[in-house]
């Protein structure tokens, strides 16, 4: 996560990946979350080897959840995670360009703290996948979403800060989201 002085959370620098979800699935014992479920997700976006994403790196964040899906997990980080509201996106949006060059020097801070994957896509300049990556759900809005999908994904998209109302059931397995605390 990263936070500027100027603000008071702090930001997911990237989307949540299927390994942070993973993770929720296996400490969640007990839940309606089982193993056939996670395969029906999978089967709108399948897992990806982070070591070697190729042209799909989208494949390594976790898409098509219902929004309950994503409370209930927002709800296991903890009270104080959410999603990002529109203008703290936008902020993270602007920023991205100056995160993208700094990706060295965050990959040397980063590292011995943070687990092997984000410190390949830091290495990769995959940071902080706003302007290309996936599409985002944003606190508070339904139907919308922020972001512009990897070109391999849904060529031809707007621009990733206008908010585009979407058909949840056509683009489902391309919807993901990062997280806020505080």
């Amino acid at each position: 996560m990263i936070q500027l002085d100027s603000w008071d959370h702090s930001i997911g620098l990237f989307p949540v990946s299927k390994y942070q979800f993973e993770r929720f699935l296996v400490d969640d014992e007990g839940s309606d979350y089982t193993d056939e479920w996670y395969r029906g997700v999978l089967e709108l976006n399948p897992r990806r080897s982070w070591r070697n994403p190729g042209d799909r790196v989208w494949e390594l964040f976790i898409t098509g959840l219902d929004l309950d899906v994503i409370e209930d997990f927002l709800g296991y980080l903890g009270p104080e995670y959410r999603l990002p509201t529109l203008d703290e996106w936008k902020a993270l949006l602007e920023l991205s360009e100056g995160i993208a060059e700094v990706s060295p020097a965050l990959k040397m801070i980063c590292n011995g703290r943070s687990p092997e994957p984000v410190l390949h896509w830091l290495e990769a300049g995959l940071c902080p996948l706003m302007r290309e990556g996936i599409f985002e759900r944003i606190h508070g809005i339904e139907n919308r979403v922020a972001g512009k999908p990897f070109h391999g994904l849904l060529p031809n998209t707007w621009a990733p800060e206008e908010l585009k109302e979407v058909k949840m059931d056509m683009v489902q397995g391309m919807i993901g989201f990062r997280v806020v605390r505080g």
